[in-house]
């Protein structure tokens, strides 16, 4: 059917004619068509287009639209004006245009809509008994703050016989901005800033068509929606525009039908695609929401141009309102006032409420509050209740009109009434805040209680936050939790940032990090500044998240950069600390000023910390002062930590103890530990208070209570010293553990030290060790120092030199010079290190520098000995003399010993002995030997060998092997004590094990001699093979001698050659003089005189007595050499003046010969005598003789026998047989021939030939043997 001419009117009709329906009530079976009819007058072809059925309750509405089509061509069309038609209980209205659908394309939407020509109402006759006026209520399903938009009209009217005005339709109430809605006070009652960011003030709703419900007239009156369902998919299959966009409809809806998006969009494409407005400005919607498609507002504002090119008031508001939004096109204020001005003037009230908007904010109008009301007044005149709540802001706020709460209220409550969130959560704020009505918490929770489950997922956060801080309700953290979810679930920023915060702090939610990163990222990603800094702290703490420093600069700048204070500070001590990004004092520096402007007080001490150390600026104490003070009147304790420390140490400021307390008292307040420990420290050392070591015993316990390292350290001390407190070890060894679990370095090598003596725990050199090993990792000096001991010396554990170098080497990097003393002492005796006399000289020098006394001491007996340095006595005595003044008792005793010697000083004994006499005092063991040498010397003192005696065995009872040996002389010898050689062995003994080769050799000595042990040859050749392998020369020579002649050992002249050669090569005397005797008897050598008088030579020279007269006699003999008795009586005199008695005889015989001096019987009897004193024999014979003889003397028969018994006793023959002689004679005794046979027998019995012949006279005159 061709359709031409001007549409004249619509009508039901059967579907066999044109007919109108007459008749009975049709059934649901039946269709019904709309009959259209075309101007006959017409001469174009034209398609008129009838928009969808709308269905309310029990009556159904057209409204009718004419639509030109793409080819329609210079016909000026007129868009019928909406009416009424009559009800049709129990019946489905199907549309049908009973006409050719000629349609190639749909109207292309332009950037100005082309205006719709003026309308020219018709006329029909109205079947009036069922007519109901109805309006579209605002759809309330779709969350307002999901997207910014105007509410759009829906005026429905049935065709009647004149035109029936427009009436104001229920909109969508606009977003509420921050002006707009009051909100709950979060900010203020609450630990985290709320989230403030702008939302979109101008709303826009999907034109929907509600079907609420369909009444079914029959049964039960139940619906049944199934089957409307039903009917609407037939029609629309059929391409029924109207029921296409229905069944859209009813999957949007999702009330009885599972919610589907995708064939809402798939029903509203294909009534859009039949020219729909309604359906056009449907897809625009969901363009916009992002349902069933991706959000994209380029498209929904292409369908919105759609439906606002065919001049559809809700269209042209759309257009208006992504132009007022900037969505999908550049923000254009202005263009959008023009499209609301049009949507005006086809009666749309939202777009009243939008022009309100704009002057209400003042976009590309002149802000005009007055104005806005105006606008807002006429959306309410048309009964657009969302504009209720602006008004009621209006005059809240008395932005417009006088600030009037009732009226306020009476808007506010004529919107919730209609069940309008935002006014019912407005409302509740009044009445909590008692403004135009009576406070009243109840009702204000009760009102917000309404709006939130009205699912506003900004009043849903409201709420939770009253049950979080407990506003006006009892706190519920589990209900908060339920709340802020509901509207977190809805993309509410500030309620994801609080459930974020409640699954960190585990409040009303078990504490789960990963979830609270989880939230906190969907509120960062909406731009939450908190959220953006709670996200940063999470991960850079690596909580929830994997630590990630560059990810948490990145949301701390995004926090920082929306002015949030905490972030700016973070981002600076980022910088700062070089976490994730380089070092930058200077960012460091613009971030934490950044928020010490906002007054935020962790940055304005940060601040001023930078200023302390210059970090990023110029140092300056006295701007860190001035930042400290601020941050410390805020009540930040660190700041007044800092002020007590600057005025505790005068830096940029004035030094004052008592304004140093203050702060520190201030501080200690807030339970601050470090400003305990320095009130504690104050009393300690009395500074601006009276000292008491009592005081700060009871301040540092409080820190140490709390667990501060610190004050558990010197509390520990306090328990150690017994300062302000009993001493008491194992409460100090208890508090150092405390502080060392801590990781207190010098609590960790306290307790070391405390394990190392045994102090309050039982001794354990592993478990000393361990502490020294914690605290020296953590860079403790003191402790790297002691842990080298501990590996120098092997205690705690094996010993190992070069992991003690390693320490000591840490520790002398801090400039320990007990660590610096080590270092030296190793390169000096190539401890796990070659020697190294220079190394050892520097590190001598570095320790000395700082007084440190052993190494003075050390370096002074380099010099002394010139070992790596040329030696310097004045230089080394200059050491000596510093490290003394120290009280260093070993430095003392050099002294005195250089003062003995006259090494760099005039020698003086007396000063030697001062000198060691303070050395000895300290309990130095040397010095006191030293003491006892000078005792026993009378060097610088009265000879006094029992006090030489007494300062030996000091010494001795401190382990001096060297006074253990003098101590066994003295006991050995009788000095000072009595003889006892069984201590003088205990002694020897004890030195010996000490390879104290003196001692070695007197053991040997004594077991040789048989002296207070049995005498045992085997033992004593053991102790002097100790003592010779240490280069004790006497022992080589004794241990030679026994292998001479096989004592002890089996003879072996090899062996002993090579003994006493070890010994001559030492220069000792004694064994030159046996490899003479060796080399004279031919024993292990050949035979060679000429050896033998050269190597007695060689002890000779050294004054050795026995070689001088072994000389001598070669010299008398001529063996060897050529006889000189000038010569022997030289080598004889030398070893007679030295008491060697075989000298002294020889020496005797060639004066009384006058060999090689003149004959002088005198000093023949002198020297005789001098031997004969010795108990030699031949000399007391001869002093006999010459006294029986008178040789040079007065004859004196008396003295002769005298002598002569001397030297009989010791079974001299001669001397024997001159006895038998003066008896028989009688010269000097009784003549007694008897007597006189007796001792002509001993001296017969020994071989004395002459006594034979004596004898044989008795015999022949009658005497026998008595």
């Amino acid at each position: 059917m061709q359709a031409q001419g001007r549409f004249q009117a619509a009508r039901p009709v059967l579907p066999n004619g044109l007919s109108a329906i007459t008749g009975a009530a049709p059934t649901d079976a039946d269709i019904f068509y709309i009959d259209i009819h075309p101007d006959p007058a017409a001469a174009v072809e034209i398609v008129l287009w009838s928009d969808i059925i709308m269905m309310f309750k029990d009556a159904i509405y057209a409204r009718h639209n004419l639509r030109t089509l793409a080819f329609l061509k210079g016909t000026d069309f007129t868009t019928l004006s909406p009416y009424r038609i009559a009800a049709l209980p129990n019946t489905v209205l199907e549309v049908v245009v009973n006409a050719p659908l000629n349609v190639t394309g749909n109207a292309t939407p332009s950037s100005t809509p082309t205006a719709a020509p003026a309308a020219a109402p018709l006329t029909a006759p109205l079947t009036a008994a069922n007519l109901q006026q109805a309006t579209l209520a605002a759809n309330k399903s779709t969350p307002y703050h999901t997207r910014p938009s105007l509410a759009q009209t829906r005026v429905l009217s049935p065709l009647v016989s004149k035109p029936i005005p427009l009436t104001a339709t229920q909109l969508r109430p606009p977003l509420a901005t921050p002006n707009s809605v009051a909100r709950p006070p979060v900010s203020a009652a609450v630990q985290k800033p709320a989230h403030t960011a702008a939302r979109a003030t101008i709303g826009r709703i999907a034109s929907h068509i509600n079907l609420e419900r369909l009444q079914v007239r029959g049964e039960g009156d139940k619906q049944d929606f199934v089957k409307v369902l039903e009917c609407y998919l037939k029609a629309a299959k059929k391409s029924h525009a109207y029921a296409q966009f229905a069944v859209g409809k009813i999957y949007f809806e999702g009330k009885e039908v599972k919610q589907d998006y995708a064939k809402s969009m798939e029903w509203y494409l294909k009534a859009a695609g039949r020219g729909l407005a309604e359906a056009q400005d449907a897809i625009c919607d969901l363009y916009y929401e992002g349902h069933g498609v991706p959000k994209d507002d380029s498209k929904a504002l292409e369908w919105a141009y759609k439906a606002a090119n065919q001049g559809f008031g809700p269209g042209l508001r759309s257009v208006g309102v992504h132009f007022h939004g900037g969505l999908g096109v550049v923000k254009d204020y202005s263009a959008a006032m023009q499209w609301y001005l049009k949507a005006v003037e086809k009666g749309d009230a939202s777009a009243h409420f939008g022009i309100g908007m704009l002057y209400r904010e003042g976009h590309g109008v002149l802000q005009n509050y007055s104005r806005a009301m105006e606008w807002f007044r006429k959306a309410a005149d048309l009964d657009y209740s969302d504009v209720f709540v602006s008004i009621a802001i209006m005059y809240e706020k008395g932005q417009g009109v006088p600030q009037d709460y009732t009226k306020a209220m009476e808007w506010y409550l004529k919107a919730a009434e209609k069940g309008e969130a935002t006014a019912q959560n407005n409302l509740g704020m009044l009445y909590g805040q008692g403004h135009g009505v009576e406070q009243d918490h109840s009702k204000a929770i009760e009102w917000v209680m309404k709006a939130a489950e009205k699912g506003d997922a900004v009043i849903q956060s409201n709420l939770g936050t009253y049950y979080r801080t407990g506003v006006g309700i009892e706190q519920d953290h589990s209900k908060a939790f339920e709340w802020y979810m509901k509207s977190a679930k809805q993309g509410n920023a500030l309620a994801q940032f609080w459930i974020g915060s409640m699954y960190e702090e585990g409040l009303g939610v078990e504490e789960d990090l990963s979830k609270a990163a989880e939230w906190y990222l969907k509120a960062a990603e909406q731009d939450h500044a908190n959220a953006q800094r709670d996200l940063g702290n999470l991960y850079f703490a690596g909580l929830g998240v994997e630590q990630d420093h560059k990810k948490a600069l990145e949301w701390y700048l995004k926090a920082a950069n929306n002015n949030i204070a905490e972030a700016q500070n973070n981002v600076g001590m980022i910088y700062h600390q070089a976490q994730g990004v380089e070092r930058d004092y200077s960012k460091a520096m613009e971030w934490c000023l950044k928020a010490a402007n906002q007054g935020h007080a962790y940055a304005q001490f940060n601040v001023g910390f930078m200023y302390a150390n210059g970090d990023g600026v110029d140092e300056s104490a006295s701007k860190a002062v001035e930042w400290f003070k601020k941050a410390a009147e805020q009540g930040n304790v660190s700041s007044q930590a800092e002020l007590g420390d600057h005025y505790r140490e005068g830096e940029g400021v004035s030094q004052d103890y008592g304004k140093a307390m203050e702060w520190y008292l201030k501080a200690a307040e807030q339970d601050h530990e470090m400003s305990q420990f320095w009130i504690a420290r104050m009393y300690d050392e009395g500074l601006g208070v009276v000292q008491s070591e009592k005081t700060a015993a009871e301040w540092y316990l409080k820190g140490a209570e709390k667990g501060h390292g610190y004050s558990q350290c010197n509390l520990g001390v306090l328990y150690e010293k017994g300062w302000g407190v009993s001493k008491d070890y194992k409460k100090a060894a208890e508090w150092y553990q405390k502080a060392g679990d801590q990781g207190h370095s010098v609590a960790q090598s306290q307790l070391g030290l405390m394990y190392h003596h045994g102090h309050g725990v039982t001794q354990d050199y592993s478990k000393a060790r361990e502490w020294f090993a914690k605290a020296a990792d953590l860079e403790d000096a003191t402790a790297q120092s002691n842990l080298g001991d501990y590996y120098r010396l092997g205690r705690g554990g094996p010993q190992d030199f070069k992991r003690a170098l390693v320490w000591y080497l840490l520790a002398a990097q801090q400039d320990d010079a007990s660590a610096q003393f080590w270092i030296a002492r190793m390169h000096e005796e190539g401890l796990g290190i070659s020697k190294d006399s220079d190394e050892a000289v520097k590190w001598y020098i570095k320790a000395a520098s700082q007084g440190h006394a052993n190494s003075l001491n050390n370096l002074g007996r380099i010099l002394y000995v010139g070992r790596g340095v040329e030696k310097d006595y004045a230089k080394a005595m200059k050491c000596f003399q510093e490290a003394a003044e120290s009280g260093h008792a070993g430095a003392q005793n050099q002294i005195g010993m250089m003062y003995h010697q006259g090494l760099g000083v005039t020698r003086s004994y007396s000063k030697a002995m001062e000198w060691c006499m303070k050395a000895a005092i300290q309990g130095h063991a040397s010095g006191q030997h030293n003491v006892g040498y000078l005792y026993s010397k009378g060097a610088g003192v009265l000879q006094d060998h029992t006090k030489a005696f007494e300062w030996f065995k000091k010494s001795a009872q401190q382990g001096d092997e060297s006074a253990q040996s003098d101590l066994g002389d003295y006991y050995r010898q009788g000095l000072g004590v009595r003889q006892n050689y069984g201590l003088a062995m205990e002694w020897y003994i004890k030195a010996a094990s000490q390879e104290d080769k003196s001692a070695q050799f007197w053991l040997g000595h004594m077991y040789e001699e048989g002296l207070g042990v049995t005498q045992n040859y085997r033992v004593a050749a053991e102790w002097y093979h100790k003592a010779a392998d240490q280069g004790y020369t006497d022992a080589q020579h004794n241990l030679g001698a026994m292998y001479h002649v096989g004592r002890g050992v089996l003879r072996d002249y090899n062996r002993a050659m090579e003994w006493y050669l070890l010994a001559a090569t030492e220069g000792n005397a004694q064994a030159e003089n046996k490899i003479g005797l060796m080399y004279h008897q031919g024993q292990g050598v050949s035979q060679d005189y000429r050896l033998a008088i050269l190597w007695c030579l060689k002890a000779a020279t050294r004054g050795h007595a026995v070689s001088q007269y072994n000389v001598g006699q070669y010299y008398h003999d001529g063996t060897g050499v050529n006889r000189d008795y000038s010569k022997a009586v030289e080598w004889f005199r030398k070893a007679a003046e030295q008491g060697d008695e075989s000298a002294q005889f020889s020496l005797g015989n060639c004066y009384r010969m006058g060999l090689g001096v003149r004959q002088d019987n005198r000093k023949a009897l002198d020297s005789y005598i001098l031997a004969a004193n010795q108990g030699h024999s031949p000399s007391q014979v001869w002093v006999g003789y010459i006294c029986e003889t008178g040789l040079g003397v007065s004859q004196d028969y008396r003295a002769a026998m005298a002598w002569y018994r001397k030297a009989a006793d010791q079974g001299d023959s001669n001397a024997q047989y001159a006895i038998g002689v003066l008896y028989h004679w009688g010269n000097g005794v009784e003549q007694d021939p008897r007597e006189a046979m007796n001792w002509y027998i001993k001296a017969y019995n020994q071989g004395n030939a002459r006594a034979r012949q004596n004898m044989d006279i008795l015999y022949q005159h009658g005497y026998r043997h008595s």
